[in-house]
């Protein structure tokens, strides 16, 4: 349930507030505040709040930025 794959090459996950239960791949990981979870390239993952409260995260994604843009067509133009 919830679980995809990134087609991105790797991601990281922050949590900034609340508190979550993180799938990856088959290994589970109980987040809270502070917490600091890395998934590989195209690793299957999925996050569930396990608290009353939101969370707050956020993802930061390594994306090989120059093949987007010339893929886009910005590549070379003013």
């Amino acid at each position: 349930k919830n679980r995809f794959k990134h087609k991105n090459p790797e991601e990281t996950c922050y949590m900034m507030r609340g508190n979550a239960e993180m799938l990856i791949g088959d290994k589970k990981y109980e987040l809270r505040p502070g917490s600091l979870a890395y998934i590989e390239k195209e690793e299957t993952h999925a996050i569930t709040n396990t608290s009353e409260n939101p969370m707050h995260y956020f993802v930061i994604e390594y994306i090989e930025q120059d093949k987007m843009w010339s893929e886009r067509g910005y590549q070379g133009r003013v």
